[in-house]
């Protein structure tokens, strides 16, 4: 059996997220990851989810700290607002 890698919900509240184009977040992000990963970090963009009439935007990743997670979204250029850490249910 193995250990799930643990994940995180990230958290987004405000137009300037929601405003760029979905896919151009979706880059920077994996970018940031990716980046990250090869520096010895490993991360990994799971989803995303954007809510613009709210404008909210959602991301779960895979990582080995929330610390990563945030750096990741600080390295891409959007900061986490809010990291928590989240269950991962295959349905």
């Amino acid at each position: 059996m193995t250990v799930p890698v643990p994940c995180y919900l990230v958290e987004w509240y405000h137009s300037a997220v929601t405003e760029e184009p979905l896919d151009d977040t979706v880059a920077r992000l994996k970018d940031s990851a990716v980046l990250m990963s090869a520096q010895g970090s490993p991360v990994r963009l799971l989803n995303l989810l954007a809510v613009p009439t709210d404008e909210v935007l959602f991301a779960v990743f895979t990582a080995d700290s929330a610390t990563v997670v945030a750096e990741t979204c600080d390295h891409a250029g959007i900061p986490a607002q809010r990291v928590s850490t989240a269950t991962e249910v295959d349905l």
